[in-house]
């Protein structure tokens, strides 16, 4: 069950840098924290989430071993990669030489679009086709890769990092994935991207009235 929980950040954010022993309290704790940070966040649940980032990185900063405070930095990154945040990751760079960690490092290349650097091999599998297709300057092959990625979070973030690249199937895909989830904050950040993406005029009108829709108070 311990195991169970510790993984819960891990499968979230990089695939992780396995610890030898079964997670302590702390670790699975704010493992935990950030996976509720990370569905408040993405609802638009913004006070709740910044109450459980906050409590995730106290939890993480109860050891001298600083992966899983490395991991919630990037995890955050990532997020606000997501829903068109801009960060650079400058967190996660001020401590990458005292982790020493090559998935933590090669996952803070990818968020950084650096494809010269980066070593796809490892990254967390549902990553690697499409990473591999950036390296490679393929991009039709990357938003192919872009489309398979079940997870929406994942697959939000692998959208941002093709850029002018992405496709309105690329966005519309993706869109009902973060949908079915409810995630909010993700839902009309896709829709803004649609409209951007469309020169219909009616459509545009029509995507507009839905981001109207679910952002009144």
């Amino acid at each position: 069950m311990k195991k169970a929980l510790f993984w819960v950040l891990i499968l979230v954010v990089f695939g992780g840098c396995s610890f030898k022993t079964e997670p302590n309290l702390w670790q699975y704790k704010s493992a935990l924290a950030f996976e509720s940070y990370k569905n408040d966040f993405l609802r638009g649940e913004d006070a709740l989430a910044k109450s459980e980032y906050e409590r995730a990185l106290d939890l993480a900063k109860s050891s001298d071993d600083l992966r899983q405070l490395g991991a919630i930095y990037l995890g955050k990154c990532a997020l606000d990669l997501a829903v068109g945040i801009k960060n650079e990751c400058k967190e996660y760079a001020q401590i990458d030489e005292l982790i020493g960690c090559k998935k933590l490092h090669n996952y803070f290349l990818f968020l950084r679009n650096d494809t010269k650097a980066l070593q796809p091999a490892y990254l967390p599998s549902r990553y690697r086709r499409f990473a591999k297709a950036l390296v490679q300057g393929d991009y039709e092959a990357a938003k192919r890769a872009q489309i398979d990625i079940e997870d929406p979070a994942s697959a939000m973030i692998a959208l941002e990092l093709l850029r002018t690249h992405a496709s309105k199937r690329n966005i519309e895909v993706t869109l009902k994935k973060v949908s079915f989830y409810g995630y909010k904050k993700g839902v009309v950040h896709l829709l803004e991207k649609l409209k951007n993406k469309t020169n219909d005029i009616q459509e545009k009108k029509r995507l507009e009235k839905k981001i109207t829709i679910l952002t009144k108070e």
